[in-house]
């Protein structure tokens, strides 16, 4: 199934000028919520799950036809945190159909990101922002990928932009998604990651 999702313009109501990261909103979804304050229990237990070495967080993708701006959200949660308080969460946009190589990707993908990117900028003037462009950086998949990333640190957590657009041969092998993805992250989780990797 081809699913073809219209880019939208950013008028950062997902973000609500505030000093702490938990206080700013992803589909109306910010960090030290509950999920349970937004899904239904049935809903959390049918996601794809994702589980990693250092165990201590997972990772849960929720699609859901409520969201108004984003396919789909990725939550990061605490291992036997009954109360599913989320220490992370990632926005995706998608750009263009799953597998047919789409052109105009990279350069709709690189404006929505320079339009949260100005915006965060201006609310965060004293974050440390890195940026990184990958013309031909390695996708995973066995062919080359686009990646244009953007990194606020705070002292409240993270903030990242990042846009992924693939080639046509790693197009025609895999189920992928051109995409955007905005996350917000708890220093907590930062600090797992961190150590997760070594």
């Amino acid at each position: 199934i081809l699913l073809i999702i219209f880019i939208l313009t950013f008028s950062f109501q997902f973000l609500s000028k505030a000093d702490d990261i938990s206080e700013f909103e992803i589909e109306g979804i910010s960090v030290g919520d509950s999920l349970l304050d937004h899904f239904k229990t049935k809903t959390i237990n049918s996601a794809r799950k994702y589980e990693y070495k250092n165990d201590k967080f997972y990772g849960l993708d929720i699609w859901s036809d409520k969201f108004k701006q984003y396919s789909a959200i990725q939550f990061h949660l605490k291992k036997n945190d009954n109360k599913y308080l989320i220490q992370g969460l990632s926005g995706t946009l998608i750009f263009g159909p799953m597998i047919d190589y789409y052109p105009s990707s990279k350069e709709e993908c690189n404006k929505q990101k320079k339009i949260i990117t100005d915006s965060l900028s201006s609310l965060f003037p004293n974050a440390d922002v890195s940026s990184f462009n990958q013309i031909d950086a390695e996708d995973g998949y066995g062919g080359k990928a686009i990646r244009q990333e953007t990194y606020f640190v705070l002292d409240v957590g993270e903030i990242w932009v990042q846009c992924i657009t693939y080639g046509k041969e790693t197009k025609k092998k895999e189920t992928l998604y051109d995409n955007l993805k905005l996350t917000l992250l708890t220093p907590e989780f930062i600090e797992w990651m961190a150590i997760a990797h070594q």
